[in-house]
């Protein structure tokens, strides 16, 4: 997928969220370089995968097959 579908992809869900009252936490409007700035406070977001997934499945047509969804809660693999 290009860059732009992605983009693409996910402002039309922040519209859709924001349409139906849900409000996504602030990290999901982050840009990489406002990532590249967040200190190690943050690395459970990063180490837990939270954001958003946008994919085409690998099939080249995202109007046909795409999803996009946000993932705002994901636990950790305990090995203790």
């Amino acid at each position: 997928m290009k860059r732009s579908e992605i983009n693409t992809a996910i402002r039309r869900m922040e519209e859709i969220t924001k349409r139906h009252g849900f409000f996504l936490p602030p990290f999901c409007g982050w840009s990489p370089e406002e990532w590249s700035h967040r200190g190690h406070e943050y690395d459970e977001i990063r180490e837990t995968m939270l954001g958003w997934d946008v994919t085409d499945y690998g099939e080249g047509n995202f109007a046909k097959t795409g999803f996009t969804l946000v993932t705002i809660r994901n636990g950790k693999l305990c090995t203790e």
